[in-house]
């Protein structure tokens, strides 16, 4: 759960950063996916 509650936070973060994030969701992990400068997909997930 707490790993969860991380993901949450990073996410939280991101988009109130201004980046275009979907919020998490539960798939093969708690996950969700952000686009970063230079192009590149990155996975959080716990």
């Amino acid at each position: 759960m707490k790993l969860n509650q991380e993901v949450d936070r990073i996410y939280e973060r991101l988009k109130n950063d201004g980046y275009v994030v979907n919020p998490p969701i539960e798939s093969h992990g708690y996950t969700f996916y952000v686009q970063a400068p230079g192009g590149f997909t990155v996975e959080v997930i716990s």
